[in-house]
Parts: structure tokens; sequence; C-alpha cells
């Protein structure tokens, strides 16, 4: 008897596998999303009917019922992993997208007012990228953001967060810093990109800047929408002047 509930648990665990995959996939329109979806749902449905016909057949169907459910549940496991990685990645650059980056930037700004702890938030721009998709091309234009990706990702700590905000904008969020401590690490990074050439293909390589805007948390702020203004406020005006980290001030950085 306490077999069988064992192989009705497992059954049950992968249907309730695919409700929380149907779950997860909700509201994501990607095709390739919802394709993983399907088989993964087809997957387990083919497991559970094959666990459940088992059960009748003795011991040994039992058993059969028992892996064939467990199979089940942990190919749902993994394509809800498989899911997850693609829901959250940019393509172009292998960093967080921006939806991705909206909800972190959400959780950390409730956690820092809640804990009354400093963030910080960058926004950067590639200065002329269009004239490098106009002469090279938009391959070089897509090596380019990669190889500015790439630079971005190793400049970063633990726990600080960096994504693709849209087109050739990539956004950081630096969670427990002082706005002053953020413009040092954003200048730091903009001179890395400065002093590099990105090969863009086999015979060509580019140099590009950035230019970086800087926002920290105030107390009277209630949304991320008004951190995030201020930071495109700010990256706005270093544009004005290219390859320029500029800053909000806060009076309780």
């Amino acid at each position: 008897m306490g077999f069988h509930l064992l192989c009705y648990a497992a059954a049950i665990y992968t249907a309730f596998s695919l409700i929380s995959l149907v779950g997860e996939v909700a509201g994501v329109i990607k095709p390739t999303v919802i394709q993983t979806a399907a088989w993964g749902a087809v997957i387990g449905v083919v497991t559970l009917a094959i666990a459940l016909l088992l059960m009748r057949t003795g011991s040994l169907g039992l058993i059969a019922a028992l892996l064939f459910a467990a199979f089940g549940g942990a190919l749902v496991a993994l394509f809800t992993s498989q899911w997850r990685e693609m829901s959250i990645t940019d393509d172009g650059t292998g960093l967080y997208n921006r939806r991705f980056l909206f909800k972190r930037l959400s959780i950390v700004f409730h956690q820092a007012h809640k804990e009354e702890q400093p963030l910080s938030l960058a926004v950067i721009d590639i200065d002329g990228f269009r004239d490098i998709n106009n002469k090279y091309g938009h391959l070089a234009g897509d090596q380019t953001l990669l190889k500015v990706a790439q630079t971005l990702r190793a400049s970063l700590r633990e726990g600080d967060i960096v994504g693709r905000w849209g087109g050739e904008e990539f956004a950081l969020i630096f969670p427990g810093t002082k706005l002053n401590d953020a413009v040092i690490l954003c200048e730091s990074i903009r001179s890395q990109i400065e002093e590099q050439r990105f090969k863009i293909s086999e015979h060509d390589t580019v140099s590009v800047t950035i230019s970086v805007g800087v926002a920290g948390l105030r107390q009277g702020d209630t949304t991320i929408e008004e951190l995030i203004q201020r930071a495109d406020k700010s990256m706005y005006e270093a544009k004005k002047l290219r390859n320029r980290v500029a800053f909000n001030p806060s009076p309780l950085q």
C-alpha cells in the first residue's frame, strides 16, 4: 500500500511540475519558449499516462511507474531550467535582458528602502554606435555590443548586476553601493573600454567610448522609475560631451 502511495506521489509530482511550468511560461511570448513548454507538457503527460498504466501490472509495473514518473519530473525540471535561462538572457550579448533587469531592480529597490541601505543605478550608452553600423555593417555592430558586454561583465563585483537595457544601452545595478562609490566604479569601466580595441572582423578593429549616467537612491523615492529617470537624465548629460560619467547628486549619498 505504501509503495502504491509512493508511485502515486511521484506521478502527481510530475503533474504538478507541468502546472508549475505552464505558470512560469505564462506571459512569455517568445516562440522558442512556447515550443519548449509544449514539448515539456507532452513529455510529462505521456510519462504520467504510462506510469499510471504500469501501476496496474503488478510489482515490476509499480517500480517501472516510479521510474517513469521520476524521469518525467526530471525532464520537466530540465525544460523549466532551460526556459528560465532563455527568458532572462539577451540573445545578442549573453547578459540579462531588460525584463529581468526591471524585476531585479524592483526587488533590490524595495530591499534597500526596507533595510535603509544605499543603492545605485548606472545607464550606459555606446558613443557613436550608429557610425560603426554605417561604416562596418550591422554584424560589426553586433560584435561591438558583445565585446562591450564582456568588458562590463568582467568588471563587476560580487552582487552587482549588469544587463542590456536596449539597443546600444546597458544598465548596471549596484546594491548596497553609495552614489560616489558607484561613480568611481563606472569611471574605471569607462576608462577600460576607452583603452581597448575590439576586433569586429578578420581585418578590422574599432575603439569605442561610453557615456554613463549614475543615480543613487533617495529617501523620497517611491518607485524605481524615479531612480531610472535620474540615471537616464545623467546619461544624456554625459552624452553631450561623450566619454564621460555624469551623476545626479543626492543629499543622502
